[in-house]
């Protein structure tokens, strides 16, 4: 199973955390279900997947509720 590292927007250290998907281990860590579209206002969650080389950007997830 692939592992990713998660950060919350708010701050913090990246966590790294084993799931299926990226969506996954983001909402392992957020604790909610996420959404893969959204306004910047509802960015809750930044995950990066743990290969080399690594992604410019980090995969993003919004909570819409």
């Amino acid at each position: 199973m692939p592992i990713f590292q998660v950060r919350l927007q708010s701050g913090g250290e990246y966590q790294q955390i084993e799931a299926a998907r990226a969506k996954e281990a983001a909402e392992k860590l957020y604790g909610r279900e996420l959404s893969e579209v959204g306004s910047l206002h509802e960015l809750r969650v930044l995950v990066h997947e743990m290969r080399w080389p690594r992604r410019p950007s980090p995969m993003l997830f919004y909570d819409r509720d």
